[in-house]
């Protein structure tokens, strides 16, 4: 078929031939509000190729597939979001990450513990991947061997899918991994592959030499440069070489090759019909390699990730995208999408600043790095949000912008040195117990691992038994919930760090963990422990849990603290002390935060600036902020949301 300016009409008398009364109003509607994006992206990137007219309309026929096939459920919930396409900005949105075998030993028996998300107040879960896997070398579940099955002991597809549909009742929605960046040497194309076929071979970047690799290595940067330096791997069998920038036994696939996009689109909508409401975009600046470049962050990159945003609101809109874009600010916001194409890309996306910038106030009881940083990120479209966190199943990597750094007066490499020394406890007067997660020897720069609690002290002032250090620790751990769940965006807890949890060093018994310190905080989730937190409100486990529940209860009543709410950084005078105000329509709230362990002051003439009326009240404890002189007094640590009180 050659196509003309007729295309659409072309294409649909075409479907509608072969497939008769399956090409309904619903799937037409859909599809021809996407089709010009979807069909001129495809062809910007695979036009050179002679067939690439046949192979996009063999796409369109995939999409229709997915579409009849989609459970008749899935499709009332996908009407509705079409009617609601902001869903996402629900108050519910607070959402948990877990390991479905560390959180509850497979997959059925989350809805075992449903109750516990609902009374928590948690409304959607990240399940960390549950794909087959090699039993060795698999990168925490990220080097998948097959996304049609499930690591046995866990369950199965149809387990996960009863429960989503279950969960969706409760209205708890599920965001999984969605690795399309490379798969497991254990893959049944890699397989096929190294068997020396010829067209799985062209599934992944491989080469006979090593000419084209050093040219790619030459601008290349090291992911892993501890335990997989380079960004290639020889392969005996073949006498080839194949691109690995994660791990020797993640081949990076090759989207040059329309079979590539058409098989990974085919994968997507078949979890997306699984139930899936949000697909977490696993390492997506990384999917174009281009000589002479990073290869990261490529134009290609955008337009795919734009054709597989088309795809899925063909079949189920509503569906979500959220980008794994670790990377520059400037950078990550491209992921929302540009010019026409703002919402045609990612929904959400990581705050991964935020988060860095977070520990770096803590470390330095200094919000000022924390405060440029937060000042310079761009207004987002209201279409859109960040997913805000303090900690995740990554490690924490120190990526502050050195610009920023040198501007409030610190110098970059020192400074993350400190910062690495300071998590690592090594400088004087810690109190984190963290581990290192890839040193590179060549640039100095580290990475941390360990748990929230760990690292803001407690394990070490539990250790030490002293019960001053404790009451401080709690107070950090409690101070970062109270900026997590009070900043714009959607907030993402970590299991387990809602009691507190410490790390766990038992990963340093078992072979296939033991040189990768992340499994210091991918411990079980202890629900023993649980029931004795919830007995002993008390206790620092006890407070902090405690203070979880009320936190995600108040942002579930307050306009204010809506994703859509406006965010508003406030200079107080005071470079201990963070302050914001959010703001729906009228309503306001003012966020005060001492990240200093000393008591901390604010001259209240600041409030009138604001149009702010005092007196006010902390909703949190439910009471007036302790006033000196005309001077709001913040005690270590402490942070309160203040509202103006009612009757004023």
């Amino acid at each position: 078929m050659k196509y003309t300016q007729a295309t659409f009409g072309e294409i649909v008398e075409k479907l509608k031939k072969e497939f008769g009364e399956s090409v309904d109003e619903t799937f037409l509607l859909r599809f021809g509000l996407v089709f010009q994006d979807l069909f001129e992206n495809y062809r910007w990137i695979y036009g050179a190729n002679r067939e690439w007219q046949s192979q996009f309309y063999n796409l369109c026929i995939m999409l229709l597939n997915f579409y009849v096939s989609r459970n008749p459920l899935l499709k009332e919930i996908d009407k509705k979001r079409e009617r609601n396409p902001y869903w996402f900005f629900e108050r519910n949105m607070v959402g948990m990450i877990f390991y479905v075998d560390r959180w509850c030993g497979n997959i059925i028996n989350i809805l075992k513990h449903k109750d516990y998300l609902k009374d928590l107040g948690v409304g959607f879960i990240h399940i960390m991947p549950f794909f087959l896997a090699p039993e060795e070398e698999n990168d925490g579940g990220y080097a998948i061997a097959d996304y049609y099955q499930v690591i046995p002991g866990l369950g199965t597809m149809d387990d996960f899918s009863k429960v989503a549909l279950e969960l969706k009742q409760d209205n708890i929605y599920i965001m999984i991994d969605f690795v399309l960046n490379h798969t497991s040497n254990q893959h049944e194309w890699a397989k096929k592959a190294l068997e020396g076929d010829e067209y799985y071979q062209q599934f992944y970047y491989m080469f006979p030499d090593r000419t084209i690799p050093s040219l790619f290595e030459k601008t290349m940067p090291e992911i892993f440069p501890e335990t997989s330096p380079g960004n290639f791997t020889y392969l005996p069998e073949i006498q080839k070489w194949v691109m690995t920038i994660f791990h020797s036994y993640q081949w990076d696939l090759n989207y040059t090759n329309p079979n590539v996009l058409r098989e990974m689109t085919g994968i997507m909508l078949y979890l997306v019909n699984l139930g899936v409401d949000i697909l977490r975009l696993d390492a997506i600046p990384y999917l174009w390699k281009r000589i002479g470049t990073s290869c990261q962050n490529e134009p290609e990159v955008h337009k795919i990730t734009q054709i597989l945003k088309a795809c899925v609101s063909i079949v189920a809109p509503g569906v979500l995208f959220l980008a794994e874009a670790i990377v520059q600010p400037l950078d990550i916001v491209k992921y929302f999408g540009e010019g026409h194409a703002i919402g045609k890309e990612c929904d959400l996306a990581y705050n991964a600043s935020l988060m860095v910038c977070l520990w770096d106030a803590l470390a330095t009881r200094n919000v000022k790095l924390l405060s440029k940083t937060v000042s310079k990120q761009p207004e987002l479209p209201s279409c859109v949000s960040w997913v805000n966190y303090i900690r995740c199943h990554d490690d924490i990597g120190l990526s502050f912008e050195d610009r920023d750094a040198m501007e409030v007066g610190y110098n970059p490499f020192a400074h993350r040195r400190f910062l690495a020394d300071f998590y690592l406890g090594n400088f004087p007067g810690s109190w984190a117990k963290g581990l290192p997660f890839m040193p590179n020897p060549r640039t100095g720069d580290v990475r941390i691992s360990g748990t929230l609690a760990s690292l803001a002290g407690l394990e070490k002032a539990l250790i030490e038994d002293d019960f001053e250090a404790i009451q401080k620790a709690t107070e950090r751990i409690k101070l970062l919930f109270k900026i997590l769940l009070s900043f714009k965006g959607v907030p993402l807890l970590y299991y387990g760090d809602e009691i507190a949890t410490l790390n766990d060093y038992s990963f340093r018994e078992e072979k296939k963990y033991a040189n990768d310190t992340r499994w210091v905080h991918r411990g079980k989730f202890d629900w023993k422990k649980l029931q004795s937190v919830q007995k002993d409100p008390l206790s620092p486990e006890g407070q902090v849990f405690s203070l979880v529940k009320k936190l995600i209860s108040l942002r579930h009543r307050e306009k204010t603290l809506l994703p859509l709410g406006f965010l508003e950084l406030v200079d107080v005078g005071n470079e201990h002390i963070l302050a914001y105000v959010r703001t729906f329509k009228e309503d306001k709230m003012l966020v005060l935060a001492n990240f200093s362990d000393e008591t901390q002051i604010v001259d209240i003439a600041f409030l009138a600036r604001l149009d702010i009326v005092f007196p006010l009240v902390d909703i949190i404890e439910n009471k007036l902020p302790y006033i000196h002189d005309h001077k709001i007094v913040l005690g270590p640590y402490q942070c309160g949301w203040f509202k103006e009180c009612a009757d004023s």
